[in-house]
């Protein structure tokens, strides 16, 4: 025993390897017992010959203690002992350290085939070793003498400069827990060679089999990695954070399982040179060869890699900086050169037969043209190129993506035909962008293969595409990690073999999309239309015509948010259903307008106990408002509709058509409830009509409802000419008047004349078209005489109004009078005779006058004698301002005027001579021509 050294809570490590052997005697029954007796006298036979424990049916296993050598506290228990086997127990209760302990065994027999103590570093340059462990010498080699294995990291190396020489054995790590083959962290110029590593189960995630993490200046050279995984994220080599400068070379590396990689630099690893290695990755998708991520400044030469369902290189980058590769040709892809292109403009390629090459890759370019041209192998890789044109090529690929475009923008993806008979045909990842998708045929060939695969992709228009899949869980559309804001239209999409397939897929935040017009059908065994999983929100769907042989529409998982309208939905099996709530769902708000059966028929529905959300079922309401009388459309009419609860939930006015839609809700749904908002009550209205209503208009489906309305106002009239109390000499009089009409339109006039006889004329005047105006003129003969008239309009409603009527605002008959006939006038004595001479300075004039002769009743006669009249006012001559005027002027014989050629008599102006006058709004004076002159 050493020396015992005090060491606060020191941990060492026995393996014990056991065998249980447990002795069990037989008897045997007497004949002609009881099953109970024969069980009876067994159980006495066992007990009395010292096997009690036989009998007793509470099953319990030996177990094995450690006690210090000669004490009497248990310092750890290595628990039941159930099976031949390696155990393995850490004395964490050990004080100090020791090398000798007993082992107390309990409860039966256990054989120990041998005891091991772990691995130990005894500071020596050249160490050999059996075990795993931490090499800790600095500038130390360590030999491996046998394969080893462990439960979790076989060997961590924690000083600078240490070799690890594994001579061709085995490492066999990470039984049952998480570790690494080899880890070296923080420490440089470390070697690794010659060793076979292998992870010992897919138990856990991210078990790299060598892991480096900000080492620096290392050597992995001639080593056997294999790695096998089932939960993601696995690498046979793993380069992370400052992990620069270290050497590659002559590997072979096997990777299988899901985003599984040969070797992944991460996160900065810079100046690395990754030589001749063979790398081989197979299983399920996203398991790539070398895995770059923001791994700039690295060299990459001679490396063959093989994918059974991923490109060769999967690349990242958040800078042009952090872009920077060398990958040349003599690396390998399938077999074949890689095509390596970085900051390139302005190029196209037109029939070029790209199938030459294993890998075709542009990185950090713009504007590049592909057309008419073909692909195969790991296809076409766009990382970082925009305003790009990919159209009328072939893409066909048995262990790859048929076109992959990342952190690409503004691309235009045209008339390709993309095949791939290993992974999902198109797929846009990390932040690509505004690009165009259109006129595509997709198809893929593979279980768990999208046709168009979408991961953080956003404001990307996907048009007239064709996509199919072939395959079990498969997903023609899948939008994943907030892929949003997408537009999807036009689009065929099918899935035609396998089971679990899946038309278009949402989950993890891909919201705020749009799909419009689309086409899904699934002629697989068990296909879904749309699947919704964990939450999206706000992606709405129009005009979708969803035909499957599962369920149409399926939320899968907590919580949903969306839209879908006009659409057909049907399932071929009777046992799905339109609809579906799983027993997951936690919430989500689903709106349904206008979804059926084909026919119109509702879907539907089955809504699985523990399912939590609200499903809103909402139908139209088209109104068509025409006139009761005509049939003639009714524009804006307004229409209210009040649900079962008394709510107003529409209110629109009709178009040019008289039509007008409204959304209504039928009913809302949650788990356990359900609340109907039918029958509605609709009212229509509108000016001059009579109202229409329907107070019970059931609504379990789309309603079609024709409202007659019927015309109730009165048309207008507004007479133009003759004016009332017209008087004229004329014979010939033109009746003119302005029709009008709010409702169904004018259909005729009549002009009603009366004289001191009776009915003088009626004109019957026919408004052809139903008008709302219409301007009417009637010409009539008239004899002279005293007349009065009016007129009457009918609308095509047969409501009527004539001018007699006090609500038009005219009042009652018009009167107009028709005087031909010009009045008498004499001149009698004393009015000297005609031609006479008189010597006197004045004379008499007398005249009269009479209208005997016409219908004149109001006759005034007067005398201007050699212009003897200083003034006439008629009182219908007015001035600019409306003052009545002097008709004949202020001036006479006597009367001089200031001319530009001085002062003259009114009656001696020129034609063309301009008078002094006075401007009355200026106070100016101002040389003008006159209006009248005196003759």
């Amino acid at each position: 025993m050493k020396n015992k050294k005090r060491v606060d809570k020191k941990r060492r490590l026995i393996w014990v390897v056991l065998s249980v052997v447990i002795l069990i005697g037989f008897g045997f029954a007497e004949q002609n017992q009881s099953l109970e007796d024969e069980l009876n006298n067994l159980t006495a036979e066992l007990s009395s010959s010292g096997y009690s424990w036989l009998v007793d049916y509470s099953v319990s296993y030996p177990s094995v203690e450690v006690y210090e050598k000669d004490g009497s506290e248990k310092i750890a228990d290595f628990g039941e002992i159930s099976e031949d086997g390696k155990y393995k127990i850490y004395l964490t209760s050990l004080v100090g350290e020791q090398d000798t302990f007993d082992l107390k065994i309990l409860g039966a027999s256990v054989d120990f085939d041998y005891v091991v103590d772990p691995f130990a570093d005894n500071g020596s340059l050249i160490q050999t070793i059996a075990d795993c462990g931490d090499l800790i010498t600095e500038n130390a080699t360590y030999v491996l003498n046998q394969s080893v294995n462990t439960t979790n990291t076989c060997f961590n190396i924690m000083a600078n400069n240490v070799t690890l020489d594994c001579q061709g054995f085995d490492i066999n790590y990470s039984q049952s827990g998480f570790g690494y083959g080899v880890n070296i962290t923080g420490y440089n110029y470390s070697t690794i060679k010659e060793c076979n590593i292998y992870e010992g189960s897919t138990a856990s995630s991210a078990k790299h089999g060598i892991y480096l993490n900000n080492a620096k200046n290392n050597t992995i050279e001639n080593n056997n990695v294999t790695v096998i995984d089932s939960y993601g994220g696995l690498s046979a080599v793993y380069l992370a954070g400052s992990s620069d400068q270290n050497l590659l070379k002559g590997n072979t590396l096997f990777a299988s399982g899901a985003a599984v990689s040969g070797i992944y630099l991460s996160n900065m690893p810079r100046y690395n040179s990754i030589d001749n290695n063979t790398i081989v990755t197979k299983g399920l998708e996203d398991g790539c060869g070398i895995r770059l991520h923001i791994a700039p400044l690295n060299n990459l030469t001679n490396n063959k890699i093989n994918t059974s369902r991923e490109r060769a290189f999967i690349i990242y980058f958040l800078t042009y900086a952090n872009s920077n590769l060398s990958i040349d040709s003599s690396n390998l892809a399938e077999g074949k050169p890689v095509n390596y292109t970085f900051d390139a403009e302005n190029l196209v390629f037109d029939g070029v037969d790209f199938t030459q090459y294993g890998s075709v890759i542009f990185v950090y370019s713009n504007n590049i043209t592909i057309r008419n041209s073909n692909f195969s192998d790991d296809s076409l890789y766009l990382l970082e190129t925009h305003n790009s044109t990919i159209e009328n090529n072939l893409f066909n690929t048995t262990n790859s993506y048929g076109l992959a475009n990342s952190y690409s923008n503004n691309n235009l993806i045209n008339n390709n035909t993309i095949i791939s008979y290993s992974n999902p045909g198109f797929y846009g990842y990390y932040y690509a962008y505004n690009s165009n998708i259109t006129n595509n045929t997709i198809e893929t060939y593979n279980s768990s293969s999208s046709g168009l695969w979408f991961f953080y992709v956003n404001s990307t228009n996907v048009k007239n595409n064709k996509i199919i899949t072939s395959g079990g869980n498969s997903y023609a559309v899948y939008l994943n990690s907030y892929s949003s804001l997408n537009y999807f239209s036009g689009n065929v999409i099918n899935t035609s073999t396998g089971t679990n397939t899946i038309g278009i897929y949402l989950q993890s935040g891909s919201n705020s999309n749009v799909f419009v017009n689309n086409s899904i059908n699934t002629n697989s065994s068990s296909g879904y239309g749309i699947y919704f999983y964990i939450g999206t929100d706000n992606n709405t769907f129009s005009r979708m015509n969803i035909n499957t042989t599962a369920h149409s529409i399926y939320v899968a998982d907590i919580n949903q948010n969306f839209t879908i309208t006009d659409s057909i939905v049907k399932t071929s099996s009777a046992t799905n259903f339109g609809f579906y709530i799983y027993n997951r769902v936690n919430g989500g708000m689903w709106n349904f307008t206008n979804v059926t059966q084909a026919g119109g028929v509702p879907i539907n529905i089955s809504w699985v106990a523990g399912g939590n959300g609200t499903l809103n079922m909402h139908w139209y309401l088209d109104v068509n408002v025409t006139d009761n009388s005509t049939g003639g459309a009714l524009v804006s009419a307004n229409v209210l509709s009040w649900n079962s609860s008394g709510g107003l939930n529409g209110n629109s006015t009709t178009g040019a058509s008289g039509l007008t839609r409204q959304t209504l809700l039928e009913y809302t749904r949650n788990a356990s409830t359900t609340t109907y908002f039918s029958p509605y009550m609709v009212n229509v209205s509108l000016n001059g009509y009579s109202n229409f209503t329907n107070d019970s208009l059931n609504l379990s489906g789309n309603v079609w409802w024709d409202a007659k309305l019927r015309d109730i106002t009165l048309p207008n009239i507004t007479s133009i000419s003759p004016t009332n109390e017209t008087f004229t000499s004329n014979q010939t009089i033109n009746f003119t008047a302005n029709l009008t009409d709010v409702g169904s339109g004018l259909s005729n006039a009549t002009l009603y004349i009366y004289n001191q006889s009776g009915l003088y004329n009626s004109t019957f005047y026919n408004i052809v078209g139903a008008p709302l105006t219409a301007s009417v003129g009637i010409v009539v003969y008239m004899i002279e005489g005293v007349y009065t008239w009016f007129w009457e309009v009918f609308d095509v409603a047969a409501n009527f109004i004539t001018s007699q009527n006090e609500t038009t605002g005219v009042g009652g008959n018009y009167t107009l009078t028709v005087d031909i006939s010009t009045p008498n006038i004499s001149f009698v004595a004393p009015t000297p005779s005609d031609g006479s001479t008189t010597a006197g300075n004045s004379i008499y004039v007398n005249v009269s006058a009479d209208g005997s002769a016409g219908l004149g009743t109001n006759i005034s006669t007067f005398v201007d004698f050699d212009n003897s009249l200083v003034g006439w006012w008629r009182m219908d001559d007015l001035n600019s301002s409306g003052d009545v005027v002097d008709y004949m002027g202020c001036y006479d014989n006597e009367t001089e005027i200031l001319t530009e050629e001085g002062w003259k008599y009114f009656a001696e102006l020129n034609d063309d001579e301009r008078v002094m006058t006075l401007n009355q709004e200026t106070g100016e004076k101002e040389l003008q021509l006159p209006t009248e002159r005196q003759i």
